[in-house]
Parts: C-alpha cells; structure tokens; sequence
C-alpha cells in the first residue's frame, strides 16, 4: 500500500482506549469490536485523532521507541483493516454518545433488574459458602457422589436416553442464562449460539462488550454459569439428603442432574480449551489472546508443522504464554486419548449393538433404543457440522 493512499485527511471511528494490566485494549465503538495493542500504537491513534502530520507522528515515535519497529503506512493498513478507517461522511454521523446510549440501553431491562438481584458483589459471598456446602456434603456423604449408573435411572434405555437429553438441554439453557442475566445487570449485550470445543457441540453466551468493565468486575458475568450450576447442585443434594421417603424415579432423576452437573463442572476445568475458567485465566494474566498466543508459538516451535508465528507476544506475558502451552499440550494429549481409547471404541460398540437390534428379531423396545440411539447421534453429528461450518465460513471472511 503507498503512502499517497494516506495523504487526505484522516478520519478515525469513535473509540474508547482503556489501560488493561501491560497493554491497551482499543474498543470500536461501531462495530463493538476490541482491539488489544501496545502503547506505540495507542499514541499512534491519539496523534491521527490530534490530526498531526503522518510524517511527524512516525518520527516521534521513532525517537521515543528507538527498538520498536515503526511503519505508520503500514499501521494506517492495519488500522483500515479493523474498521477504524472512515470517511468524511461517516465522521460527521457517528457520535460517541449516542453509540453508547445504543449498548448501555441494556441496563434498564427487566433481566438486568433480574441480573442485578442475583448477581451483585454483595451475593458473591453466599455462592461461595454454597460451593463450599456442596464439598462437605460429597465429604460426609460419598453416596451423594455420582456414579455412571446414575445415567439409568429407569429400566427402559429409551426412557433413559429421552430423560437424559432433555435434563442436558435444560441444564445447559439455565447455565447461559445465567451469564446472559450477569452480563444485563451490568448493561451488556449477549448473543447465544451454537458453538464447539474440539468434537464437543457447545451452547455459548457471547460477550463481546464485557471489555469495557473495569478488569474485576468481568468475572462474574463470566463465572455466572458455574454459580448457577452449583446453586442448582446444592438444592438438589439438600433434597437427596434431607428430604424423606422420595421415590426411586425422582432419586433417580436428582441423581442424574447431580452427574451432568458434576461433568459440566469438570469441562469447565478443561481451560486447555475456551471455557469460562478460561476466560477467567485470561482476564486475571491480562494475556486477552492466550490461546491464540500459545498455539502461535506451539505452531512455531514443532517440528514437523512449524510455520512462521503471526501473533504478537508482548514480553510481559512470554512466561504466561509458555506455562499455558504446557497445559494446552497436555490437555490435548489426555483428549486425543480418551478419544482413541475410550469414545472410539465406545462408537463402534454402541454402533455394533444398535445395528444388530435393528437388523434381528429383537423386542420393541431393544429396536426403539436403537432408533433414538441413531436419532441422537444423527444430532450431535448435524450440530457439531454446522458449528465447524459456519467456524470455516467467519474465518474465511476474516482473511
């Protein structure tokens, strides 16, 4: 791109630059977009935005960052790459404070006020003594712990596999409510949609306005879905254990959400992935692109796929970034394991018997079994298809 492109009158989008631990994190008041970015660039944008001469701004940055690599033909290109290029006409329509009456509308919405109840600094304290509660009680009651046994609660497999699904689907739902509601009480906008880890179909709360919180105040919209998990664990163990005389189908269904919370909550530990302790980990290191850093620098360093790191690591985080890639290489390893010895022999078993009660005299209920295993998986394969595709499409798009 030639300097001459650059020679009219430059004009920026609204933004907002906040101060973020070693870095500055750039918000595009348009899109809504975040932007993290060392301070060279910073006072790069603040001299465009002054209106100073390109020429002069790269030679004061080039005197006061002596060992930075200075371009500002080439940062114009970035900055035109993420939409903070605009034009005249543009200029003269976009207004910072009516942008932010746009994404600070949220808080005055009836699932703030909700949010607000549940989810307020003064509350943290009693989710805590619960979490706590639900320790002592798998402590002083081991029976309470789930068993693999506890996905069968009836003697019918298809009764079991209907009642399975729909306590999954709405665990799952309540769980993003609950972020949905933490990020309303604190005037932000959410998007729910169908996502992945790995091979694993994920609901997912998008937050992508949550940069413009002070840095502590984004763990509870973040940690919101475990809080509301652990609430729902608690009420369920204090009817397990203090409720009398209940009867075996409804034991059996508290013993079932008791394990697909126990398993949620150990997913949420697989931060090798982007979970919600993930993003926990990400906002207490201040190290916003972990992920993408590590696989950067993992991609680089392997032998047999090295390709050239296109991520900036800031020197600040290098050690966080490699303490990471030690439990990214791990969590990887223990998933592609389990996955070669556990679920693929699982598949085919379960592939095995299924077709045998289709295709062979057996009962109604064995060939019913088998149809809603096929049904589930035929899901689960459609889901996980549509999330990879539309992955592959939005990056197509971003290059």
């Amino acid at each position: 791109m030639q300097s001459e492109h650059y020679l009219e009158t430059i004009r920026l989008a609204p933004h907002r630059i906040v101060f973020e631990k070693t870095q500055y994190i750039v918000e595009h008041l348009v899109s809504g977009e975040f932007f993290e970015m060392p301070q060279p660039a910073v006072e790069a944008i603040e001299s465009l935005a002054k209106g100073i001469p390109l020429n002069q701004i790269e030679q004061e940055l080039l005197i006061k960052y002596p060992d930075e690599d200075i371009n500002i033909v080439d940062f114009l290109a970035q900055l035109e790459d993420m939409g903070f290029l605009i034009t005249e006409k543009e200029y003269s329509i976009y207004s910072e404070n009516e942008l932010d009456l746009k994404i600070e509308e949220y808080s005055t919405s009836k699932s703030s006020r909700i949010g607000k109840l549940f989810f307020r600094n003064q509350v943290m304290p009693v989710y805590a003594i619960l979490f706590c509660a639900n320790i002592v009680f798998f402590i002083s009651n081991p029976g309470l712990f789930p068993q693999p046994r506890d996905l069968f609660p009836f003697d019918s497999m298809v009764l079991n596999i209907i009642v399975s699904m729909v306590v999954s689907v709405i665990l799952l739902a309540i769980h993003e409510v609950g972020h949905v509601l933490a990020a309303r009480a604190y005037g932000l906008k959410t998007n729910v949609r169908l996502g992945h880890r790995l091979i694993l179909p994920v609901i997912e709360t998008q937050m992508p306005s949550i940069w413009r919180l002070p840095r502590n105040s984004r763990n509870i919209p973040l940690l919101a879905g475990l809080i509301v998990d652990h609430t729902i664990l608690f009420l369920s163990l204090v009817i397990l254990s203090f409720v009398p005389s209940l009867s075996v189908i409804i034991t059996g269904i508290f013993g079932l959400i008791v394990l697909q919370l126990i398993m949620m909550s150990i997913y949420q530990c697989m931060f090798f992935m982007k979970t919600d302790l993930y993003y926990i980990l990400q906002n207490v290191t201040g190290s916003y692109n972990l992920l993408e850093n590590t696989e950067g620098l993992l991609k680089e360093k392997i032998p047999f796929i090295r390709q050239k790191n296109t991520t900036v690591i800031y020197d600040k985080e290098r050690n966080i970034v490699r303490g990471y890639a030690v439990i990214y290489i791990f969590g990887m390893l223990a998933s592609g394991l389990i996955l070669v010895f556990y679920v693929i022999p699982q598949l085919m078993y379960s592939f095995t018997i299924s077709f045998d009660r289709l295709l062979l005299q057996t009962s109604l209920s064995l060939r019913l079994d088998a149809i809603l295993f096929f049904a589930q998986f035929v899901i689960f394969a459609g889901v996980l298809l549509y999330s990879w595709s539309r992955k592959y499409k939005e990056n197509l798009n971003s290059t």
